[in-house]
């Protein structure tokens, strides 16, 4: 039983023995793997890194010329805006004379029709006088007409002095 116990001991060394050899070469052999993992890691990192680097600087560079090339847009918006605020200063002087000339209009104008209403009843007035004096018309008409007919049943001058002389005739005679 001794050296049963001394077999067990012996073959239970051997086991750790073989156990920790094992361990150790696992222990290595993840170390190696780790080193190696760790390499490949960096080295990807470096990739990754340059990658990322070289992407920065030509989104970099991209955003530098969409930027001149927004500017330039902006430029060209405020050069817009500019010559659209000189139109319309202009567009607000010539709005303004429009609007002096038309002040002026509208004064001539309430002159005009001031004018015209007494011009109407200056109408009025003379379409009444003309109504009166085409009644006088013909009352002057009639009375000519009247005349020409009592003239017509009078003597005329010859025959007066015709007359004048028949009674200076007779008057000598008598």
């Amino acid at each position: 039983m001794d050296e049963d116990i001394k077999d067990i001991k012996k073959i239970l060394g051997d086991v750790i023995q073989h156990v920790d050899d094992k361990m150790t070469a696992v222990i290595k052999h993840v170390d190696d793997k780790a080193v190696e993992t760790q390499g490949r890691f960096d080295e990807r990192t470096t990739e990754l890194k340059q990658y990322f680097d070289e992407k920065t600087v030509e989104t970099q560079r991209h955003f530098e010329v969409l930027t001149e090339h927004i500017d330039g847009k902006f430029d060209l918006l405020a050069e817009q805006i500019v010559a659209n605020t000189e139109k319309l200063v202009e567009h607000d002087q010539r709005f303004n004379k429009i609007d002096q000339r038309l002040e002026v209009v509208e004064v001539k104008i309430v002159s005009t029709e001031k004018d015209i209403s007494v011009l109407k009843k200056d109408v009025s007035i003379l379409k009444e006088d003309v109504s009166v004096l085409k009644d006088d018309m013909k009352i002057v008409k009639e009375d000519v007409g009247q005349i020409k007919i009592d003239l017509s049943q009078k003597t005329s001058k010859q025959e007066f002095i015709l007359l004048e002389n028949h009674l200076s005739n007779l008057e000598t005679k008598a």
